[in-house]
């Protein structure tokens, strides 16, 4: 069978099209929104370490030790979020940022007894925000 010039010029985009098709990747959205997902457990688990401090045995580096923690993984959540960029992470970043700022500002000479309350109410300020964030994006698990 031989391809006329119209035929031939079909069979060439019928090919072209399905080598297209073929190397196209599929959309990364699921992937990036299990990445923001992973992010998002990972810097919860982080700051929930902070509020689970023995106020007993802690010391104020200790506690700064966790706002490190944190803080390292508050970068994988922008991360993950500007991957996917749709995702609003803002009431979340203020949320933390406050709760850092709180902590960074307590003075080394007050026992960690005395601002567990503060601390822990903080804390519970970010998991409600970060409940929002997650539910919003259909997260499975904590």
């Amino acid at each position: 069978m031989r391809l006329t010039p119209p035929r031939m010029t079909a069979a060439i985009l019928v090919l072209a099209l399905g080598l297209v098709a073929a190397c196209t990747p599929a959309s990364d959205q699921p992937s990036a929104e299990q990445a923001l997902c992973d992010a998002l457990a990972t810097f919860r688990t982080s700051v929930r370490a902070i509020a689970d401090l023995s106020p007993t045995t802690a010391s104020i580096e200790d506690l700064q030790a966790g706002v490190d923690s944190a803080q390292e993984a508050w970068g994988g959540v922008q991360d993950a979020a500007e991957a996917l960029g749709e995702a609003d992470t803002s009431a979340l970043e203020t949320a933390w940022t406050d709760l850092a700022d709180q902590i960074s500002n307590f003075s080394t000479d007050i026992p960690l007894r005395e601002a567990i309350g503060e601390i822990t109410a903080g804390v519970d300020e970010v998991q409600a925000t970060y409940d929002e964030i997650r539910n919003g994006l259909g997260c499975e698990g904590s």
